[in-house]
């Protein structure tokens, strides 16, 4: 038994505990809230735990792929996030940003 499978936290009451390795060889336990964590949030937590246990970024990446096949972040992704987990930062979801919306589509063409 892992020691992270051993620890009792006690999370707030809107969050719900769920112990379950994300790959056996990784030991590592997740925290999800009610509403599942989208794949690349997920993927973020990973490669923060990993880079806490001094993993290099290549080796996370190869991990990530083993899991996540197909849905696994880019190598490009990866790597600047292991480096922003080693800068210090701590929160794995998108900071909030000031930008025009994204539109579908494009403009609508105009026949002369």
């Amino acid at each position: 038994m892992c020691d992270l499978e051993r620890v009792k936290p006690q999370p707030p009451l809107s969050l719900l505990l769920v112990l379950e390795p994300v790959q056996p060889c990784l030991g590592v336990a997740r925290v999800m809230s009610e509403q599942k964590e989208p794949r690349s949030v997920e993927q973020r937590i990973v490669i923060k735990f990993l880079v806490g246990e001094n993993v290099p970024s290549a080796e996370i990446h190869h991990r990530l792929q083993q899991q996540y096949g197909e849905e696994c972040l880019s190598r490009t992704r990866v790597f600047e996030w292991c480096k922003c987990f080693r800068e210090g930062r701590e929160r794995v979801e998108n900071e909030p940003h000031d930008g025009r919306p994204r539109e579908r589509g494009g403009a609508v063409r105009q026949e002369k």
